[in-house]
């Protein structure tokens, strides 16, 4: 399984993110991953040779002031996994 899925509602610093921006950045790139993960866990430890791949970003790593609050939420991919 590939949980990948992304939106980036603000381009500049994280301060500057609006709570609705946020919000949605969350949901979409931590959120999505996490719960699908969550749903499809019993199935996958059943069938053998299952696996997870989580896509981040190298945003994750480098973190471009300008890429804001994406950024964080694909260093929480990162630590999730």
């Amino acid at each position: 399984m590939v949980p990948n899925a992304a939106v980036s509602t603000h381009f500049g610093s994280f301060i500057e993110t609006t709570e609705v921006q946020m919000d949605k950045m969350y949901d979409v790139n931590f959120k999505s991953a996490f719960f699908l993960i969550k749903e499809a866990l019993p199935l996958l430890k059943a069938r053998k040779g299952s696996n997870v791949v989580v896509i981040s970003s190298y945003a994750a790593y480098d973190q471009n002031k300008e890429l804001g609050f994406y950024s964080i939420t694909k260093t929480m991919l990162v630590a999730m996994t």
